[in-house]
């Protein structure tokens, strides 16, 4: 399991709780924004909604923090005979992600742990996607070598969630404690605390600390697609009809209005030209006005 290799470590882990005056805390935050279903691509309109053809590439970060502060050459107390060290950098983080609110199943792609880390969990799917497991990295020292002190880690962590279907409703995703760690160990601090003996470099301990993990992310998934309103505002229709890009009603459906439509919506590289959902650069090609000619002809089903 990931905890024993942790402990077979050439540091030590201590409990939180080991310093009664300096108040260390794990602070994370994160964020999404849209992107070409399947990869990191940002689309070139976004609008805070998860529309067909799109994926939300969700952002964590951490920042090790004493007080409020940098934690980074901040002193900790430690165990007999140190007394105290001082905070070089980010041990580790170990965390489960969970979509709740409404249907979080989904597949996930582009999954990638910040190289601050040396041995790294992209997460473990479950519940069909509702959940990413035991995610994070750690950050093991070689005898004799220094700690990363990267404080904040920006994109700590980060993958792109594509969402099963479109039906309109709000997702709501946090981290939590990884279920795959005991309580309270699901990020620690390194600590230097004094001469590593055999090499004469720096002896660590890793101390583990609580964590604030915030609200969590709503991500807005609506179905249809995205056009200008007469107003010049967002106006969004469910037609199922793939080609009827401009959503008229007025027969025939399908004219040459919709062609201009697609033009536009591929000049402005919306996620709605990815015609024949192409994941591979360049994403947007000729292969989606052929796959938009094809469904055309084939007309409304």
């Amino acid at each position: 399991m990931r905890t024993n290799r942790i402990r077979t470590a050439l540091t030590v882990f201590l409990v939180s709780g080991a310093c009664a005056q300096a108040q260390p805390l794990m602070q994370t935050s994160y964020s999404w924004k849209e992107v070409f279903a399947g990869t990191s691509t940002p689309v070139s309109s976004p609008n805070s909604i998860l529309e067909p053809g799109e994926g939300a590439l969700i952002t964590l970060n951490l920042f090790a923090s004493i007080n409020g502060s940098d934690a980074i050459g901040q002193t900790m107390s430690a165990p007999a005979p140190f007394g105290v060290g001082i905070v070089r950098g980010i041990a580790v983080n170990t965390y489960d992600l969970t979509g709740t609110n409404a249907d979080a199943t989904g597949t996930w792609s582009n999954r990638v742990v910040s190289g601050v880390f040396n041995h790294f969990e992209t997460g473990v799917i479950f519940a069909g996607g509702a959940q990413l497991r035991a995610l994070g990295g750690v950050q093991f020292i070689i005898p004799g070598s220094s700690a990363n002190p990267t404080n904040p880690i920006t994109a700590a962590w980060r993958g792109v969630w594509n969402p099963t279907d479109f039906t309109t409703r709000v997702v709501h995703f946090a981290f939590s404690p990884s279920v795959a760690v005991p309580a309270n160990q699901q990020n620690a601090f390194t600590t230097e605390v004094g001469i590593e003996p055999t090499t004469g470099g720096p002896l660590y301990y890793h101390v583990y600390v609580p964590t604030n993990f915030g609200a969590g992310v709503d991500i807005q998934v609506q179905g249809g697609q995205l056009h200008a309103g007469g107003g010049g505002g967002p106006v969004w229709f469910t037609s199922v009809c793939y080609t009827n890009c401009d959503h008229s009603t007025t027969p025939p459906i399908l004219n040459a209005n919709d062609f201009q439509c697609f033009l536009n919506s591929f000049a402005a590289a919306q996620a709605y030209a990815n015609c024949d959902n192409s994941t591979a650069p360049p994403i947007l090609n000729a292969n989606d006005f052929q796959c938009f000619l094809n469904k055309f002809a084939a007309g409304c089903t």
